[in-house]
């Protein structure tokens, strides 16, 4: 029987374990390929473990290299082995491969976009918690606006150091995707779904105007997450900006952004506007009793918005007045209000949890009565 998914978690593989795996992925144990999913989170990979993995055994060098020893530093990386020409999700997170480690992925990337790589069915591809900087940002920028991988739906790039120069390259991506004009969609990423950004240095109020960018033209983007990004009020501007032209997102996470008041005002304009997104997320933003005065009327006429985190917030009681009335009034999609974390007493958290929980109450009634 072919095998179908496989993982290996949690275990530093030696040199020779890595060839031993390269060399079982080659084409004469798998014709055609039957591999789907290969999960390899923290394994202990490093740059020049995931060039042995992506290459095929007969390119293996001879030693001498840092986290995988018995390899040479210029080891080619471009014949990847016969048994990921299927593969459909790629996990390498927390293997430390560094902006080398993605310059071989790159490679091999670019391979594929030439004609004789073997990722184009590739749907998921997990980079989380792997040292990635700016270098390694825009390397794996370069090659994903090449159309190296057409069919991916998502990105994970949490816990690495990007940063605003590496956040620009990778949203670039998602921008070329429309082409010029909006017709072409050959290039960049036109399928992605789902971009994890969260937990990188410092991606700006320019990586939020990348994503600003992409969104406006990108017709298949339903999530995002750029918790810990250090956007700012400026870089909610933005966003809000975009997302009242947009009509794909569906989940946006900004926890820890610096939005501040301001950016609460902005993004205040976007609720009133938009009719996609269903849950934001706005925890440890620091939007005070004044950035709950300006959400409160755009969440009293907001019709999609299901879940707004605002817990961690510096809201106090008359912040917390404001949402209560805008429950009351007349919203009838908001399901949940997280406030915890906030200067307010606990009869308001309690009175705004059940007014939420009479949307879900009343949604789970009118479900039932449907069928």
């Amino acid at each position: 029987p072919y095998v179908r998914e496989l993982v290996v978690d949690g275990t530093g593989l030696a040199a020779e374990a890595v060839q031993i795996l390269a060399t079982s992925l080659g084409p004469a144990a798998h014709d055609p390929p039957s591999l789907v999913t290969l999960t390899m989170m923290e394994a202990q990979l490093g740059a020049d473990g995931l060039r042995l993995l992506l290459s095929a055994p007969h390119c293996a060098a001879e030693s001498s290299g840092s986290s995988a020893p018995g390899l040479r530093q210029d080891t080619p990386a471009v014949a990847i082995p016969h048994a990921l020409g299927g593969l459909r999700g790629l996990d390498l997170g927390g293997n430390a491969v560094g902006d080398i480690g993605v310059r071989v992925l790159a490679a091999a990337l670019r391979d594929k976009a030439r004609g004789s790589g073997e990722f184009g069915s590739l749907e998921m591809l997990g980079l989380s918690g792997n040292k990635i900087g700016p270098d390694g940002g825009r390397a794996l920028g370069a090659v994903l606006r090449e159309g190296a991988l057409p069919n991916l739906q998502e990105l994970d790039l949490r816990g690495n150091l990007v940063a605003e120069k590496g956040a620009v390259a990778v949203l670039g991506a998602l921008k070329s995707a429309s082409g010029v004009s909006g017709s072409e969609r050959e290039a960049g990423l036109p399928n992605l779904r789902r971009l994890y950004l969260q937990d990188n240095y410092s991606i700006g109020v320019e990586g939020a105007r990348a994503l600003a960018a992409a969104l406006i033209v990108h017709g298949a983007l339903e999530e995002v997450d750029l918790g810990k990004s250090q956007i700012g009020p400026e870089g909610a501007k933005a966003l809000g900006s975009a997302l009242e032209q947009n009509a794909t997102l569906r989940t946006l996470g900004l926890e820890r952004c610096a939005v501040r008041e301001d950016g609460a005002r902005y993004l205040a304009k976007m609720l009133e506007r938009n009719s996609t997104l269903e849950t934001l997320r706005l925890g440890r933003n620091g939007i005070g009793d004044r950035g709950c005065f300006a959400l409160a009327p755009a969440l009293a006429s907001n019709r999609t918005l299901q879940i707004i985190d605002l817990r961690t917030n510096n809201i106090g009681t008359e912040g917390a007045k404001s949402l209560e009335a805008a429950l009351k009034e007349s919203n009838n999609t908001l399901r949940q209000v997280p406030l915890d974390g906030n200067k307010v007493a606990q009869d308001h958290i309690t009175a705004i949890a059940s007014l939420a929980g009479a949307v879900r109450r009343l949604s789970k009634k009118s479900r039932g009565s449907d069928g």
